[in-house]
């Protein structure tokens, strides 16, 4: 259950020892109310902690039926070999048992209903230094006025007692009853909370940043169990993870996955190039309104069951965005129970020194590298299973598997024109959309390709937001719908991917290969212009060898 904001309802209910579980509960919830289908109703367990392979399984499978659309291609998924596993079944498997044990209706449609209503959050309330009690008495402290702080410890104590009461007696409490209940022991609470309306305001932002993500092929959204699991697996070592990968295998989509889980029985904050506020945290802390300090955030937000910041593409912030993040990872790595999980390249910090701190990832925990590689034979499966029609593409056949078995790269054949070769290399991919200005030949192809030129050699001076204040709105509007593009704000645009963005930047300086040589080599280039120089000198090799 999530804390109970300023104005909410919240009752707590208990049940004598031996009382009913939480089948008859779930039972008695849609029996009882026939708008159970229609509203807002949600089922929670509490649980202790146990390994986080073991209920990451459970959590997947909350996900999934959250995010499928249907019983049927979520209860495919479940069975599907090589999608699911074992652990995973058999969660679906009690629940069935359990609902039919009690009398209620357990058929497929119902089973994954419930499942989207269902909670798990997981607390280690059972373990010697407990993260979860040191995280409720901070949040005992703040629940008081500033004079009563010292009585936190007192408070946490009253707490635990009132609930082993009401449980006892099958009672219940609402947060007006539980505050009278707290009065009449003369702890003196604090007003309303003070971080409400900033949480609520990171909770927008960061839902935006995931928005960004696009972990779609077609119209199939592939599992990646495999990949999650390893996730799930390093976040038993340490509270410090990061997700590596070459350009387009989906690192972001799983980074996706785990921060829609977060945010479903905690809480998340997000950070991704252009989406967050630069110059480090007190200028984060005035954008957002938040009314206390980094920490004072991040241990509210961890209170409520637990907390994760995101940060995506690691390579791709700029330096006003760095101090940011930098800022909210060492303030991470002073409040039990707060995990960091990022998205790098996978050489990422081998040419440079990572400008993450490597002080607070040591405080953290550093879990060994999680590395995404290309589609598996499971994988393409899968999605053959899911999509039918991209069965061909998927082929061992076809002309453009050394392409097609790239997450991002796929999408795009998806929607290639037939008008067009099939392309055999990236290199062909990116020629023909640079070529074509990504659309068709006609009276906004001029402008399309102009617009194109010009960020490229904008996008060659590192990362951050492109200014478009120059071009034609029209031309702007046909990239953003094509997908090439995404507006940040009024004449602040950016790739929509960055793989678009080495795209641009291979294709602008392979047009004159004097462009190469005019960069500066003082420095090692930032990752895209990198990659994009290797694309570029490809070309022009692969030029000079055409036949005249």
């Amino acid at each position: 259950m999530q804390p109970a904001e300023p104005g909410t309802d919240v009752e707590l209910r208990g049940y004598p020892a031996g009382g009913p579980g939480p089948g008859v509960r779930a039972r008695r919830a849609s029996g009882r109310n026939p708008d159970f289908w229609r509203t807002r109703h949600e089922l929670a367990i509490a649980t202790s902690r146990t390994s986080r392979k073991i209920d990451g399984a459970y959590q997947d499978v909350l996900t999934w039926a959250r995010q499928l659309g249907s019983a049927g291609p979520f209860m495919s998924r479940i069975r599907r070999p090589g999608s699911a596993n074992d652990d995973m079944r058999t969660f679906v498997r009690t629940l069935t048992t359990h609902l039919q044990a009690f009398g209620a209706v357990a058929d497929d449609d119902t089973v994954w209903g419930v499942l989207r209503r269902f909670l798990i959050l997981p607390f280690d309330f059972t373990a010697p230094g407990s993260a979860s009690e040191i995280l409720a008495r901070e949040r005992a402290a703040a629940a008081l006025s500033a004079a009563g702080t010292a009585q936190a410890g007192a408070l946490w104590l009253a707490l635990t007692g009132l609930a082993m009461d009401v449980a006892a007696t099958g009672g219940e409490r609402t947060r007006e009853t539980l505050i009278e209940d707290l009065k009449a022991l003369r702890f003196p609470l604090a007003g309303q909370r003070r971080l409400a309306q900033a949480r609520a305001a990171l909770a927008e932002a960061s839902r935006a940043a995931l928005a960004d993500i696009n972990d779609r092929v077609g119209n199939a959204t592939l599992g990646r169990h495999l990949r999650t699991a390893a996730v799930h697996v390093a976040l038993d070592t340490g509270r410090y993870v990061e997700i590596r990968g070459d350009a387009g295998v989906g690192k972001s989509g799983v980074l996706r996955h785990f921060a829609q889980q977060v945010c479903a029985e905690g809480r998340a904050i997000v950070l991704s190039p252009d989406r967050v506020v630069p110059r480090g945290w007190s200028a984060m802390q005035g954008a957002f309104g938040v009314d206390g300090t980094a920490r004072d955030l991040l241990v509210d937000l961890a209170a409520s069951g637990g907390a994760a910041v995101f940060v995506d593409n690691l390579e791709l912030f700029d330096p006003t965005e760095r101090k940011t993040v930098i800022d909210l990872v060492r303030a991470a790595a002073d409040v039990a129970g707060v995990v960091v999980v990022s998205t790098a390249r996978r050489d990422f910090g081998t040419e440079e020194p990572s400008w993450l701190p490597a002080d607070a990832l040591q405080r953290l925990g550093r879990a060994e590298p999680i590395v995404i590689d290309e589609l598996s034979e499971a994988e393409v499966s899968e999605l053959v299973d899911l999509a039918p029609n991209l069965a061909p593409l998927l082929a061992d056949s076809h002309p453009a598997r050394a392409v097609a078995r790239n997450l991002y790269r796929l999408s795009r054949l998806v929607a290639w024109r037939s008008d067009e070769p099939t392309p055999r290399t990236e290199v062909d991919m990116a020629e023909q959309w640079w070529r074509t200005a990504d659309g068709t030949s006609g009276p906004g192809h001029r402008e399309r390709a102009r617009l194109l030129r010009a960020l490229a050699e904008q996008a060659l001076t590192g990362p951050g937001a492109l200014d478009a204040t120059t071009f034609a709105g029209s031309a702007l509007d046909e990239l953003v719908r094509s997908e090439t593009l995404r507006e940040l704000g009024t004449d602040r645009i950016t790739f929509r991917h960055d793989v678009l963005r080495e795209w641009a930047i291979a294709q602008y300086l392979s047009a004159d290969g004097m462009r190469i040589e005019q960069l500066p080599l003082l420095r090692p280039a930032p990752c895209s212009p990198s990659r994009s120089r290797t694309h570029a000198r490809c070309q022009c090799v692969a030029a000079d060898a055409r036949p005249s």
